[in-house]
């Protein structure tokens, strides 16, 4: 399933974006070196969150995509089984 909200410091945004493009990121505190950051009140922090998810969130997504596994060990006979796994979450 893809990440659908990141949240933490001014950074979360673009480093998400890295490995999940069009992921949205909510600011909750601002770091300031390696080691120390920031914070919002907790309660603040948690409203941000609570704005920032898809309005969709939670919300069926259709069916998965189908993924065709092929396992083939160095001790497998010729012609190993595969596996298709099209099952819903």
């Amino acid at each position: 399933m893809p990440p659908v909200l990141a949240s933490g410091d001014d950074t979360v945004g673009p480093e998400a974006a890295e490995v999940a493009p069009g992921v949205r990121s909510v600011v909750v505190k601002h770091a300031l070196g390696a080691r120390a950051a920031a914070m919002l009140h907790p309660v603040e922090a948690c409203d941000r969150i609570e704005r920032g998810g898809p309005e969709d969130a939670g919300q069926p997504r259709g069916r998965p995509h189908s993924a065709l596994l092929s396992i083939g060990l160095p001790d497998d006979p010729p012609g190993h089984r595969t596996h298709r796994d099209t099952r819903s979450l």
